[in-house]
């Protein structure tokens, strides 16, 4: 995705979902865990190195799946964040 301050003047969003297909279903839980403007951010990992440990085939399907048991979620949000 480029800036729109580059001469573009929208974002192609069919284009951004299906570049990142792979990896579009867990990136509102990645999200999540690894910290926004309201939640606390863990040092050294920005938005780009949860992109970068996404591509990388590292999963977050258990916080996405409501049905999940909490053990689950928290085995793999811990390995997510401690990979």
């Amino acid at each position: 995705m480029e800036s729109p301050s580059q001469g573009r003047v929208a974002i192609d969003i069919k284009g951004t979902v299906k570049k990142h297909a792979k990896i579009v279903k867990e990136l509102l839980p990645a999200h999540a865990i690894s910290g926004c403007d309201t939640v606390g951010a863990y040092h050294g990992i920005g938005k780009g190195t949860v992109v970068k440990m996404l591509k990388a085939g590292h999963k977050l399907s258990a916080i996405e799946d409501v049905d999940s048991s909490h053990e689950e979620v928290m085995r793999q949000a811990t390995k997510f964040i401690s990979a």
